[in-house]
């Protein structure tokens, strides 16, 4: 990518120890042209590069002109190989395996309310495939799930990873919830019956270099206001507030719980000294690039999920040796300045 923001960022990734873990190892990364499997893909093709590691890359994705287009000077040999199917179809790969990530899954707000059926079949059935290769091949897992796991909670506690949320199964977005709580129910089980090693990430919003132009979430689009000028925006009263985390430190943090965490462990991953609710976000951006904001409420479905107040503890997380950098105007900063350098 022709970006300064993004390599920087992949430099930050490989310069960090833990990454030399994957010399010398074969990876599965599934979801290979989402937001995070892209970053770790591209940061190890780089660590083969410049760290010389070795690492055999196996890139699971489910569009292949949007692969191609993403890694374009990545011809298939040694050390790449993109695999094209479905999630939920078993996977066919001969190589053995020693880890895999586990990113593939819906990410549309609305799709997971006009298509609940296949948001959570998605997520279910692909990971129970990913979970029978890891049993076969004897190999690590590392599961990218969600903060949405503890429901549309609101407290002002931070939230350990032992809180149990509570669902409205009457509502059709908590397909999207519900099926990354199965699949980690379904993680948990296949250790405590195969032995299979699984740890699960749940990740708060993730923001930086990287995201697509056209994501629909808050923060990316509070980015391209920035960029071009525009108005910001707001269909709800903003209240909703959560942690935020940048792209290298969600990369690292995920790096040290497969690394260092326990079998079949659960960690919250944020940077948690940023909260802040999307009121807020919505003036500091106003302020920061000369932007008014609007409140525009009104009954179209978007697929937002219910108001919230939710700071994650990473207590579990920061255990481990591993504490987020990025604070959140930098968060900002970087992502408009990639957006622009990708313009």
């Amino acid at each position: 990518m022709n970006s300064s923001v993004f390599r920087e960022d992949l430099y930050e990734i490989i310069n960090n120890e833990i990454v030399d873990n994957l010399a010398q190892k074969t990876v599965l990364i599934t979801g290979a042209t989402g937001l995070l499997g892209k970053i770790l893909t591209k940061a190890l093709l780089l660590a083969n590069k410049e760290k010389n590691l070795n690492v055999k890359i196996i890139a699971q994705v489910r569009n292949l002109k949007k692969a191609q287009g993403i890694y374009p000077n990545e011809a298939e040999g040694t050390n790449f190989k993109l695999v094209v199917q479905d999630i939920t179809q078993p996977l066919k790969i001969e190589e053995n395996i020693d880890y895999i990530f586990h990113f593939a899954s819906p990410t549309s707000s609305l799709a997971f309310v006009n298509k609940p059926t296949e948001t959570f079949n998605s997520i279910v059935l692909g990971t129970k495939n990913i979970l029978e290769a890891a049993k076969e091949k004897n190999a690590k897992v590392l599961f990218a799930s969600t903060l949405e796991v503890y429901s549309s909670i609101k407290t002002f506690f931070p939230i350990r990873e032992e809180y149990l949320g509570k669902f409205d199964t009457k509502n059709p977005r908590n397909s999207y919830p519900f099926a990354k709580l199965s699949a980690e129910m379904l993680s948990r089980s296949y250790f405590c019956q195969y032995g299979v090693d699984t740890k699960v990430a749940r990740l708060t919003q993730v923001l930086g270099a990287g995201i697509e132009e056209n994501d629909e979430r808050f923060c990316a689009k509070i980015a391209k206001c920035a960029l071009k000028k525009e108005d910001i925006i707001l269909h709800t009263k903003g209240r909703t507030k959560r942690n935020y985390i940048y792209t290298t430190d969600a990369v690292l943090a995920l790096l040290y719980i497969l690394f260092k965490g326990e079998a079949s462990g659960v960690y919250n991953v944020a940077n948690s000294k940023e909260l802040l609710s999307i009121r807020q976000i919505a003036k500091l951006a106003a302020k920061k690039y000369d932007l008014r904001v609007f409140f525009k409420q009104d009954k179209v479905e978007r697929g937002f999920a219910s108001e919230l107040c939710m700071p994650l503890d990473t207590t579990k997380l920061k255990k481990l040796g591993f504490e987020a950098k990025i604070n959140f105007e930098q968060m900002l900063d970087r992502t408009v300045k990639y957006l622009y350098e990708i313009s």
